[in-house]
């Protein structure tokens, strides 16, 4: 709906706001920036920002987002190979019976997560009813 109320919106903007494509690919590049934020802020080396700043504008930087998909798809692709390999291990009884009680909890818990964000949900889709000037 704020898609729609923005004005000069794009048909890929209300699809996207629909799919809710983008405020996935915000909270991911949120996340990645957190911990790039972090991990140099803990690092014995420092980089200086304003002359990482200059080279972005002017060019001089490449993209590591081929790389950090590519790492992604490895290793989602190790975890199901694993994942194969260890089949039996992971179905035996024993380990079934071991992750049944943590199991049982987090679906409980993520049912009364799923309820609570559904509330709110409607309650935030009901307020954005008002009158929105973007």
């Amino acid at each position: 709906m704020l898609a729609v109320k923005t004005p000069m919106y794009r048909p890929i903007d209300v699809i996207l706001a629909g799919l809710l494509i983008s405020p996935e690919i915000y909270l991911w590049v949120n996340l990645i920036t957190f911990g790039q934020v972090w991990l140099e802020r803990l690092a014995d080396n420092k980089k200086d920002g304003w002359a990482n700043q200059y080279n972005a504008e002017n060019g001089k930087t490449r993209s590591k987002l081929g790389q950090g998909i590519l790492t992604g798809i490895a290793f989602i692709g190790m975890i199901v190979v694993l994942g194969i390999y260890f089949r039996d291990y992971l179905t035996s009884p024993s380990v079934q019976q071991a992750i049944y009680p943590y199991l049982m909890n987090g679906w409980i818990l993520l049912t009364y997560l799923t309820i609570y964000q559904s509330l709110y949900m409607f309650y935030q889709i009901w307020t954005l009813r008002k009158h929105i000037q973007a």
